[in-house]
């Protein structure tokens, strides 16, 4: 909180995008369609991060499992979206190291979505009073993507995939 007040955020909103079906914005979100600053999206995952913690997980993890959560991801990246001003930011997250969770779906979304792209990750951390995200995080793209075996700092951490997304004016 004390970071938001530095960072002069005097309004912040948090809500649970529900499952919602046959609309394109949640009919609690309606008249907010197209007005938010900031929308973060901490998608569901396969919790591939979280395997290093929890390994018995990935052998119960199936196909038909990552077919689900990438069509959950697809559906909330788009009606997320949906809220985002001109301006704004999109924030996508997950707790996954798979490639088709995280990098593939961002660039889906960029081919089907021209009005947004990639926010310069160097600016995120004078925009937050953060440092920089580390050389050795990022992907091809530009993206942060923390793993485990990326160096001993990081050895602690989980898997996890941020992209910040910016829609053009």
């Amino acid at each position: 909180i004390m970071r938001l007040k530095r960072a002069g955020v005097r309004n912040l909103q948090s809500r649970v995008i529900q499952n919602w079906t046959g609309e394109e914005v949640d009919p609690n979100f309606r008249d907010h369609a197209g007005k938010f600053d900031r929308v973060v999206l901490d998608a569901p995952c396969s919790g591939s991060g979280v395997w290093r913690r929890q390994p018995d997980a990935k052998w119960r993890f199936t196909e038909d499992d990552i077919q689900h959560y990438q069509t959950m991801q697809r559906d909330i990246f788009n009606r997320g979206a949906a809220l985002v001003k001109p301006g704004g930011r999109l924030i996508y997250i997950t707790c996954s190291v798979l490639k088709s969770e995280n990098s593939q779906q961002v660039q889906a979304f960029l081919a089907e979505n021209e009005d947004f792209a990639p926010y310069d990750h160097k600016l995120l951390g004078a925009d937050l009073d953060l440092p920089p995200w580390p050389q050795n995080s990022l992907t091809q793209d530009g993206f942060l993507q923390l793993c485990p075996e990326s160096g001993k700092e990081s050895e602690k951490c989980d898997g996890t995939f941020v992209a910040v997304l910016q829609r053009q004016r």
